[in-house]
């Protein structure tokens, strides 16, 4: 059974993203969610000018990563059997965070 959800997001979650991920059936299974926005990882200039309002919700985590060195912690500190789902072609912008992925051994996939 999977335990814990995490989302790595080029980009702000938005409504229909919710719906497209099914999140309300894995939040109805008591699946924990994250969303990490990697957006100042892979563009650091849209990171600043990009100030969107992101929709809170109350069951799912966000958090805007800033740098690299905070995904790598955070990456560190879930638990094993986290699964990390990546909607992104590999490219030269992120290709530091499939490395780390793979290096530390994760469980991940595009969708």
């Amino acid at each position: 059974m999977i335990k814990k959800l995490i989302f790595l997001y080029p980009n702000f979650f938005l409504d229909k993203d919710f719906e497209r991920w099914g999140v309300k059936y894995y939040l109805e299974r008591n699946v924990n969610i994250e969303i990490w926005n990697i957006l100042g990882i892979i563009n650091k200039k849209a990171f600043k000018e990009n100030n969107i309002y992101q929709k809170e919700n109350k069951n799912i985590k966000i958090i805007r990563l800033q740098n690299f060195e905070n995904f790598k912690n955070l990456l560190i500190s879930q638990p094993k059997d986290s699964i990390f789902i990546a909607p992104m072609n590999i490219s030269y912008e992120n290709q530091l965070i499939f490395k780390e992925l793979q290096k530390q051994k994760k469980i991940w996939g595009p969708y």
